[in-house]
């Protein structure tokens, strides 16, 4: 009896453990991204990956990127049509003495993020700025992009 209302329910859509599967593969992919974090040494090793703010106004949009110790030659800034992408490494550096690490919370690698704006982007007119571990980029809106008035008559 119970295999036939399992089956009634699952075709109808109102199987009430539906919903555990959802939390099973949320749970399972929370599981593996910890137990990814983990080195056979105990250390942890976390991706790097900045933290981004973007702003919008009538004339543009303001992307920053939290970058602290990245020189400017360690970032590149591409503007292709509507897609604003955004290069960046951090390198551990090179040690040439004997000192024991004791600790590294530190993330290093290659980080790389695109951004798709509502339209065409003019790359002539990008502007991006490194100052105090902060990129900001301006990207002004094209004549396209930006709200028209329309007259009422």
């Amino acid at each position: 009896m119970s295999n036939e209302l399992e089956r009634w329910f699952d075709r109808k859509g109102l199987s009430p453990f539906r919903e555990f599967s959802g939390v099973q593969d949320s749970f399972e992919k929370l599981l593996g991204e910890f137990l990814s974090l983990r080195r056979s040494d105990g250390s942890q090793s976390f991706s790097f990956s900045p933290t981004c703010d973007i702003i919008e106004d009538d004339e543009g949009y303001v992307l920053k990127f939290d970058l602290p110790g990245i020189a400017r030659d360690q970032i590149k800034v591409e503007a292709d049509r509507d897609r604003i992408t955004i290069h960046a490494e951090r390198r551990e550096e090179k040690r040439t003495d004997e000192k024991k690490k004791h600790l590294s919370e530190m993330c290093y690698g290659w980080y790389t993020r695109s951004f798709n704006l509502p339209g065409p982007v003019d790359e002539k007119k990008v502007d991006a700025r490194l100052e105090d571990g902060v990129l900001t980029v301006a990207v002004p809106k094209t004549e396209s992009v930006k709200a028209k008035q329309i007259p009422i008559h």
